[in-house]
């Protein structure tokens, strides 16, 4: 892999930076376990993190900020599927529509005239709307994901409000 010749301070440092002990820890304990997928308890992971000194406090806050590392990732995920699903149903429409367009101005022109400004003109459109959901950095994504977050908890609690009414009215 890496060379010690190549870099003599790393023959036999002294001392290690955090993240250097992160990757020896991490190549550690996928060597000593043979399934790379083995799931480790809360009790192991308590454990561990007391051999290492780190105290119970530390690890549930660090357990918390992971957890809401997931969530989030999650919910970029479900916003990016929803983004390019909704890219998919606008490409599709252009295909469809222009198509027809093509086929009007073909059989009433007999050739391409003012159907390629709508494919131009369209397709520019989609363009930078394809651009658009596959960018995904950046205060303007940031405030996409937190609209489309908040209507989908409206949408939630509209739902759940609407079936209490219903059940209301079953009883």
């Amino acid at each position: 892999m890496f060379s010690s010749e190549s870099n003599p301070n790393l023959t036999n440092p002294k001392a290690y930076r955090k993240e250097d002990i992160q990757e020896i820890l991490e190549i550690a304990i996928d060597n000593q376990t043979d399934d790379k997928d083995e799931a480790f308890t809360e009790e192991q992971l308590l454990e561990i993190a007391t051999e290492l000194g780190i105290d119970a406090a530390t690890i549930t806050m660090a357990k918390k900020t992971w957890l809401d590392q997931q969530s989030y990732s999650q919910k970029q995920t479900e916003f990016q599927l929803y983004r390019q699903h909704k890219l998919q149903k606008k490409s599709t429409k252009f295909l469809l529509v222009n198509t027809f367009f093509i086929s009007v101005n073909l059989i009433f022109v007999g050739s391409l005239s003012w159907s390629l400004y709508i494919i131009a003109i369209w397709g520019v459109s989609l363009a930078i709307n394809a651009w658009k959901t596959y960018q995904t950095e950046g205060e303007e994504y940031q405030q996409e994901l937190q609209k489309w977050q908040r209507n989908r908890n409206i949408k939630k609690s509209l739902n759940s409000f609407w079936e209490r009414i219903q059940q209301g009215w079953q009883v």
